[in-house]
């Protein structure tokens, strides 16, 4: 497991049932230049996410989990 998903994993343990943004994971490692890593943080997060460890949803409903999503997301508990 790398750092991006241990991150992600603590955030959710954090938020206690709340979903998040991906971006809000990178932001809290590396405050001034998080966009640069999202990319990064989104794969970290749709590798989770096929190993139902997390649950990624936009608009509300579950992704697929043979992309990665364009446009807001959510991770939270599964």
């Amino acid at each position: 497991m790398d750092i991006l998903e241990t991150a992600i994993l603590e955030m959710c343990r954090k938020q206690k049932g709340k979903s998040f943004c991906p971006s809000e994971v990178v932001q809290q490692m590396f405050p001034e230049d998080w966009s640069l890593f999202m990319e990064d943080v989104l794969e970290a997060m749709m590798g989770l996410y096929r190993r139902d460890r997390i649950l990624v949803t936009q608009n509300g409903e579950p992704v697929s989990r043979d992309r990665t999503p364009e446009g807001p997301v959510r991770i939270s508990n599964p």
